[in-house]
């Protein structure tokens, strides 16, 4: 009788392969051995410091051989079906904001450092927390400006 066992990728039962002589769990699929290759390195990656280590200056290093903007940009320039589709999509998400808002959309699309509005001079104003929001990051401090009376 010819011994067998049961990959624990697909869960096909298999014939065992007689040179492996003890330990085999998986069959010999391309799949199914990336499977057992991701799964060695999980548990490498969890039990040794040293291969973490490796791991972490391998991913550093490729970001100093290529930078993710470049990577971007040359994806875009490959595949300018995505470009468009991207660009679609962008237009739907910025309509339902504006939907669900209801905020004079632009004037909150970029941030904006500069005070827009005239104080008079000589007067006591209260600053209030405004409750804007922007889509992108500001580092700006969003107030209400009133006159005290």
């Amino acid at each position: 009788m010819i011994p067998t066992l049961v990959c624990l990728h697909c869960a096909l039962e298999i014939q065992r392969n007689p040179r492996i002589k003890n330990g085999q769990k998986y069959c010999n699929a391309r799949e199914c051995q990336n499977a057992r290759i991701l799964s060695w390195k999980r548990e490498k990656y969890a039990a040794s410091i040293e291969y973490r280590k490796k791991c972490q200056k391998w991913q550093k290093d490729l970001g100093k051989r290529q930078p993710a903007y470049q990577y971007q940009r040359e994806y875009r320039a490959k595949n300018p079906d995505y470009v468009v589709r991207n660009r679609e999509l962008q237009r739907k998400r910025d309509k339902n904001y504006r939907k669900t808002y209801r905020v004079d959309y632009l004037k909150n699309l970029v941030n904006s450092n500069a005070f827009i509005g005239n104080l008079r001079s000589g007067g006591i104003y209260v600053f209030i927390p405004g409750k804007w929001q922007k889509i992108v990051n500001s580092n700006a401090l969003n107030v209400t400006v009133q006159l005290q009376r």
